[in-house]
């Protein structure tokens, strides 16, 4: 038996042993992460960035290839409700039940509407047809 001061000599090649040498799975992992961030590193700016010249944002990229027929002339029945006739290009938009088409020119639009969808068609359905389907000047 040691004394409580001495320690034992096959311990401290074990701790040695440990912290001293990587075991090859660990060495594996560790040299996949370092690929990994030299490929990210390495790649080209543009694969990470949308293109300034388009003007378009991400949305955009919705919009689908052939034009959309909606409701109210593609207006914006929130916009109808409240009396402003704004175009849409229905890159977002709602079906109801009856399968009829509303398209919306925001998704700020979108989520209004889509708290009390019968109250702003009954509304756009009003103002719309009351004002002449459009014959003032849309607002973009």
């Amino acid at each position: 038996m040691q004394s409580p001061g001495s320690h034992d000599p096959r311990l401290e090649r074990r701790r040695v042993g440990f912290e001293g040498h990587r075991r090859p799975f660990e060495r594996h992992r560790l040299i996949g992460c370092l690929v990994a961030c030299g490929v990210l590193f390495g790649a080209q700016p543009s694969a990470f960035a949308v293109d300034p010249t388009t003007h378009e944002g991400i949305w955009k990229a919705v919009v689908p290839p052939t034009a959309m027929h909606g409701e109210f002339g593609n207006e914006d029945p929130v916009g109808l409700a409240a009396g402003k006739h704004i175009k849409a290009d229905c890159s977002l938009n709602w079906v109801g039940e009856d399968g009829k088409l509303y398209c919306f020119a925001s998704g700020t639009s979108l989520e209004f509407f889509d708290e009390s969808p019968q109250s702003y068609i009954r509304q756009a359905r009003s103002f719309y047809e009351h004002d002449g389907a459009g014959t003032h000047q849309l607002h973009r």
